[in-house]
């Protein structure tokens, strides 16, 4: 039995269809949007979840090896895009599910930015719910960071990526500043914040180039930096700087944040028939964690364009990248979509290509469904600068 969770446009909210009435022909196209969200859900678990171990695999089709702790945490935070987007309270059940999945299998593992991954999850797991047991799990992980992660004996701080003490890396860095901001904000627990500023103020002024904006990958304990170009480095930085800004109302943040954002646009793209769309290598060459990473940077943009919906440069780009991954990337038997965004389509996926192109699309039409409501309430006619026709 196909184990589908999300039933297409029957779920999606009523709003739509009062819209379809004032205005068929957008509401049909943003109707269409969160129809390739559904698909791209129903094949991730159709094609991932594998019922027996009660957790993902890492590929398809199943070479026996289920999915690492942080592609699994990526994956869950898919699943949350899809139970915000459609607001099913039917589908909350999932959250509990993948929770278990995790907890049967241990919280604390070997690296603190794969902790981080799952301290943003559980973070989102309890806005949705208002279940506290997950804001628990997320501090209690947090801690353990903070505890263990933190050093300044080596290049005078930043957090540690694993605890064999490696390498520090923008992964854990910036991500644990979106999410201690994240926990200040939910327990007003200042000790949050303060680590949130502390994490942020050393790695803006030690791995970002003050002139491109560019993010440092990571440095080695004898201080040598690795510039290597990932898309979700600069994405982080971006959400790093965004959390603080929305916390603190400091504008230099916001203004940080939209120089990480222009880096992106220009040295991490490629050109395709529907716009530039984020770009971390070819199907070939974008290998283990980095087809992850897109998904990462294209969320943190999204919520740069949400705090400033008069930038349609930005718009045009978060539109893209979701018409890419449908028509160039997408394996029309399987739905399950190629690394490279840009295509050609892919026989094979992995746990991590196909929820990075998953979140992507919710995300892209939880965003069209937010501007909707807000020109509905407010009689504004915010799609008239943008071209919203679909893409062939």
């Amino acid at each position: 039995m196909r184990l589908r969770i999300f039933m297409t446009i029957l779920l999606l909210p009523s709003l739509y269809y009062f819209y379809s009435f004032s205005s068929g022909q957008k509401s049909g196209k943003i109707l269409l949007y969160n129809r390739y969200a559904d698909i791209a859900l129903d094949a991730l678990f159709n094609n991932f979840w594998n019922k027996s171990e009660q957790y993902f695999n890492a590929h398809y089709p199943d070479t026996g090896k289920l999915s690492g702790y942080w592609t699994f945490a990526q994956a869950f935070d898919a699943v949350l895009d899809g139970i915000e987007r459609t607001k099913s309270k039917r589908d909350d059940k999932w959250i509990n599910t993948l929770y278990l999945a995790q907890d049967k299998r241990g919280w604390f593992v070997e690296y603190f930015d794969d902790e981080n991954w799952m301290v943003l999850v559980l973070i989102r797991a309890y806005d949705v719910t208002g279940d506290k047991k997950y804001l628990k799990q997320a501090q209690k992980i947090y801690s353990d960071i903070i505890t263990n992660g933190w050093d300044t004996t080596c290049m005078h701080g930043g957090i540690w990526w694993d605890r064999k003490h490696t390498q520090k890396a923008t992964a854990i860095n910036a991500g644990a500043v979106i999410s201690g901001s994240r926990l200040y904000q939910r327990t007003n627990e200042v000790q949050y914040l303060d680590f949130a500023k502390q994490v942020y103020a050393y790695w803006f002024t030690t791995m970002v180039n003050p002139t491109t904006f560019q993010v440092c990958d990571h440095f080695e304990p004898n201080g040598k930096k690795f510039w290597w170009k990932f898309t979700y480095n600069e994405g982080l930085m971006l959400g790093a700087s965004l959390e603080l800004y929305s916390v603190t109302g400091d504008n230099s943040y916001f203004h940080q944040s939209h120089s990480f954002a222009k880096f992106i646009l220009d040295q991490e793209t490629i050109e395709t028939k529907y716009g530039k769309v984020l770009f971390d290598g070819t199907n070939e060459d974008c290998t283990g964690d980095a087809q992850q990473f897109k998904g990462i940077a294209y969320r943190y943009f999204a919520l740069l364009y949400q705090q400033d919906t008069s930038n349609h440069e930005y718009f045009k780009f978060l539109k893209s990248n979701a018409d890419a991954i449908w028509h160039l990337s997408r394996n029309r038997k399987t739905h399950l979509f190629a690394v490279n965004w840009a295509g050609p389509p892919m026989n094979q996926s992995s746990l991590a290509q196909h929820s990075s192109a998953t979140m992507t699309l919710n995300i892209f039409a939880k965003l069209l469904q937010k501007q909707l409501e807000k020109s509905l309430l407010t009689s504004e006619n915010i799609f008239k600068p943008i071209d919203l026709r679909l893409a062939e």
